[in-house]
């Protein structure tokens, strides 16, 4: 934990969104210099939990932290307006369709309970591919790392227009050896798979 935050504070960061997080139990754990919200549940310990950590002057401004399963959480701030930050950790590509669709559908539900004057920012880790299909160029642009859209990335693309999203991590250029965010074990070969997600406001 301390590492992390370290990483956060050097890169400056006041807000971080984590992804698989193995404890067991929800805390809010506070420390000097910031303040650890994870989810979770108090019988086992999984991989699937996400949180935040937040530094010490942002957490003056949090509003809440609220989990909505071990997958979503959201984080509430008041700044010059309202943001409020979505983590998720979607299914990966080959888990069974019913177990997606419940991701989605309560990520959606989730979107549609949130003020509508707060600004909505969505980030994590979505386990999609997301294509250079000039279709989805109005929504996640032209930079992309893979030239094929694959189906998380499909339900991604849907959900993002939806809402009136734009995915912003493949928006703008950057050279391919910067684009990937997971590497495939025992090999030099990335995959851009995380996301971040942020409302036209």
């Amino acid at each position: 934990m301390d590492i992390i935050a370290e990483e956060a504070e050097r890169y400056k960061m006041e807000v971080a969104a984590l992804q698989e997080i193995r404890w067991k139990g929800r805390n809010s754990i506070r420390k000097l210099k910031y303040t650890l919200h994870c989810s979770g549940n108090d019988v086992r310990q999984g991989n699937r939990r996400v949180g935040f950590i937040v530094s010490k002057k942002v957490s003056r401004s949090a509003l809440g932290f609220l989990l909505i399963c071990d997958r979503i959480c959201t984080l509430r701030i008041k700044g010059k307006f309202y943001i409020i930050f979505v983590n998720v950790y979607a299914p990966t590509e080959d888990t069974e369709d019913e177990i997606v669709d419940e991701f989605y559908e309560t990520l959606q539900a989730v979107c549609d309970e949130i003020p509508k004057h707060d600004a909505i920012i969505t980030l994590g880790d979505f386990n999609t591919k997301l294509g250079k299909e000039q279709l989805n160029k109005d929504v996640i642009g032209r930079h992309s790392l893979h030239e094929v859209t694959n189906s998380n990335g499909l339900r991604l693309v849907q959900y993002a227009t939806i809402n009136n999203f734009k995915v912003l991590s493949t928006w703008f250029p950057r050279k391919d050896i910067h684009k990937g965010t997971w590497r495939l074990p025992g090999t030099n070969d990335t995959n851009q798979i995380n996301r971040i997600l942020v409302s036209k406001k």
